[in-house]
């Protein structure tokens, strides 16, 4: 039982990682760059991708996986996960996270199910 509280943990830390976004270069160039970001951006959100945003997907996926294979066994750490994944439905800077949060939200309602059962 350690090992499953310290590896969702780790994943769960990684799920809640908070990227940092730097743009460098001259004056202009991170005007356009900005410019692009915000023409793109659209209602639903940006779509920057960085390394920092593909281990936060990385995370999510596997968070969903150990909510799907613990089922009933993933109950402990259901309210934290829900407060993460609820807050990224509106994440605005990649549209994958919010995909994968929201593919991943009816394994969790499915956990939950199962602790009632």
């Amino acid at each position: 039982k350690m090992w499953r509280l310290w590896v969702i943990s780790e994943v769960f830390s990684m799920a809640s990682l908070k990227p940092s976004l730097t743009i460098s270069g001259s004056g202009e160039d991170v005007l356009d760059i900005l410019n692009d970001i915000q023409t793109s951006s659209g209602s639903k959100g940006k779509n920057v991708a960085t390394d920092e945003l593909e281990e936060k997907n990385i995370g999510i996926h596997m968070l969903c996986v150990f909510i799907t294979e613990l089922e009933e066994l993933y109950a402990p750490f259901v309210e934290e996960t829900s407060n993460l994944f609820l807050s990224l439905l509106t994440f605005q800077y990649n549209q994958s996270i919010r995909k994968s949060v929201a593919n991943a939200l009816p394994a969790l309602l499915k956990s939950i199910k199962a602790t009632d059962a």
